[in-house]
């Protein structure tokens, strides 16, 4: 095998460089267009789900209206009604609960003494 056959010359490297280039430039176009579709289907997918979860919800609070008696308005508020509060203050609720994860973590970083996962402590 001679030298030349071994080593290609600095103008066929230089040429295949810019082939390269393009071909990987391709492959980011086609990776970037796939990832950009699943973002697309996982958006329609929610929306749908949310649609989904608004009509149960809807069934559920004519399921409920339907199974109550109409009550007086001493009687106190309906089972609807409790129902909705209830949820309401469930999510409220998360919603604080992770509102106070953040802030501990915050505070915990601040401070320095935020605590490693145990799998770190092990290592050291």
């Amino acid at each position: 095998m001679t030298d030349s056959e071994s080593n290609p010359a600095p103008e066929q490297a230089q040429s295949d460089a810019p082939l390269d280039t393009r071909e990987a430039l391709i492959k980011l176009i086609a990776l970037a267009k796939g990832i950009d579709q699943g973002q697309n289907a996982g958006l329609e997918a929610m929306g749908m789900l949310r649609e989904e979860v608004a009509a149960v919800h809807g069934l559920l609070a004519h399921l409920i209206e339907i199974l109550t008696p109409a009550q007086p308005e001493d009687e106190g508020p309906s089972l609807r009604d409790l129902i909705t509060l209830m949820i309401q203050q469930q999510r409220e609720m998360a919603r604080l609960l992770k509102e106070l994860a953040a802030a501990v973590g915050r505070i915990e970083t601040h401070l320095g003494t935020a605590v490693t996962p145990p799998a770190v402590q092990k290592a050291q």
